[in-house]
């Protein structure tokens, strides 16, 4: 709710610069993460941005559609003052806040892939979308169970375990029948053609 408020009320053109700068940021260190070189500086506007780098992979193009920069950044805050201090007080502020960092993540994601993004191209276009699709989905997921007071990782596997069982034999079920049906339609219809 609060980043529906903040879309509507703060200034497009300054949530779309951070956007921009985050992304090109999440760039930069899935660069580095590969073992590339990023130059010291790189272009960020309204318009777009870009960087400079020695290497580029699928990774490295769709890091910023399905790495969540802010959040990470939020996260990593959280962990680090946890690790000296006592936080569980200010738990809800990190969800609050990584609730809104996600939405504006998704939000701008959603809406740059509308456009048409040059990153998408790189590896595919149907590719690139089911990379980003499938990431952020697990991302939500984790998330989820992790809040979810009364869901742990090993039910919802199994949920999920048994739930890709009973569609597999779904899709076999509907294959079999499938071709059934298909036979019975094509001697329907040789029998209509020798009439």
């Amino acid at each position: 709710m609060l980043w529906g408020l903040a879309f509507f009320v703060l200034p497009r053109s300054a949530l779309l610069l951070s956007y921009v700068y985050g992304h090109e940021i999440t760039h930069a260190i899935w660069v580095k993460l590969f073992g590339g070189k990023v130059a010291e500086r790189f272009y960020v506007s309204l318009k777009g941005g870009h960087i400079l780098t020695d290497r580029v992979n699928t990774w490295i193009a769709l890091a910023p559609y399905f790495f969540p920069i802010y959040s990470a950044l939020i996260l990593s805050i959280y962990g680090v003052a946890k690790l000296f201090t006592e936080v569980s007080a200010f738990q809800w502020v990190m969800c609050l806040l990584l609730g809104f960092t996600l939405a504006f993540h998704l939000t701008f994601t959603c809406i740059l892939i509308a456009q048409g993004q040059p990153d998408l191209h790189y590896g595919g276009t149907f590719f690139s979308m089911m990379v980003i699709y499938v990431i952020n989905l697990l991302i939500l997921t984790v998330l989820l169970l992790a809040t979810a007071p009364h869901e742990s990782m090993k039910d919802f596997g199994e949920r999920l375990f048994i739930n890709l069982e009973q569609f597999v034999e779904w899709v076999n079920w509907f294959l079999r029948e499938g071709s059934l049906l298909l036979e019975r339609l094509w001697k329907t219809v040789e029998l209509k053609l020798k009439k």
